[in-house]
């Protein structure tokens, strides 16, 4: 009996445990948006994806430094359409223990490619165009993520800005030409280089 008890609490504090164990579909909230309300045959547009990510966790520029994995996405997208790369805002320089330094983002992110249709886009049902996501999420440990995104939108003649307070504040954040390190700013993060997978 005392043995059948001791078990049984064991396996209850150790599933507490596991419950009270951060996963990285809570620290990274993902969004997939467009800078219109239409797609029009032949013309580009913005998707973007948007990350939400909780106080001191931080995720990865597209050189990510002496540590980390940069946040990467493939797009699904139907016959015709393309993708440009993904584009990243200026990081952040995060300096780390043992004098490693690493690039990224801290509480929210926006990460963009422009999609271009096809110009002789037939008038169909909405067309709906996915992102599948992966990245690392880290604090004092580091955890792999991924997340599968949609957003469904017509095909029209005519089309309206879409989440334009939210564009207006990212895209001037985006390098042109790209960064260069005299163009980082500067924070510090305990962080370790550990990762849990």
């Amino acid at each position: 009996m005392a043995k059948t008890l001791a078990t049984l609490t064991l396996a209850f504090f150790s599933s507490l445990a596991l419950a009270q164990s951060p996963r990285a579909a809570d620290l990274v909230h993902p969004q997939l948006l467009a800078d219109t309300t239409a797609i029009q045959p032949g013309r580009l547009f913005h998707l973007a994806i948007l990350l939400h990510i909780s106080p001191h966790w931080h995720v990865y520029w597209k050189n990510p430094g002496d540590s980390g994995q940069a946040v990467s996405s493939t797009f699904s997208l139907p016959t015709g359409f393309t993708s440009s790369p993904l584009q990243f805002p200026v990081p952040t320089k995060f300096l780390q223990p043992g004098d490693l330094i690493a690039y990224g983002y801290e509480n929210e992110v926006l990460l963009l490619t422009t999609i271009t249709p096809p110009a002789n886009l037939p008038a169909t049902d909405p067309i709906t165009l996915q992102a599948n996501l992966k990245f690392l999420v880290c604090d004092q440990t580091c955890l792999p993520g991924h997340a599968s995104l949609s957003l469904t939108l017509p095909i029209s003649a005519d089309s309206t800005p879409a989440n334009p307070d939210l564009f207006k504040e990212w895209l001037p954040q985006f390098p042109t030409p790209p960064a260069t390190i005299a163009d980082i700013h500067t924070t510090s993060s305990p962080i370790s280089i550990d990762i849990t997978w």
